[in-house]
């Protein structure tokens, strides 16, 4: 959509890289607060430390691609 010289975006489009702002903006806070953080390393689910330590926790299930628009089952 355009304004004058302007293009205005869906605000659809602007949900994807507001997630990832956010996720990483919480994972600092986290750090920063002296909390652990769980996250994926290397195909692994690991809980990292206020120290910086690593905790293999356990192997993660594989990624699944979803396309956009199709709908998914979640257990």
């Amino acid at each position: 959509m355009s304004f004058g010289n302007h293009t205005i975006r869906d605000p659809d489009e602007l949900v994807p890289a507001k997630a990832a702002k956010a996720t990483r903006r919480a994972y600092a806070k986290a750090r920063r607060s002296g909390s652990s953080v769980m996250e994926i390393r290397e195909g692994q689910l690991v809980e990292t430390l206020p120290d910086g330590n690593i905790n293999v926790l356990k192997k993660a299930a594989p990624r699944v691609k979803v396309e956009t628009g199709v709908k998914v089952r979640l257990r």
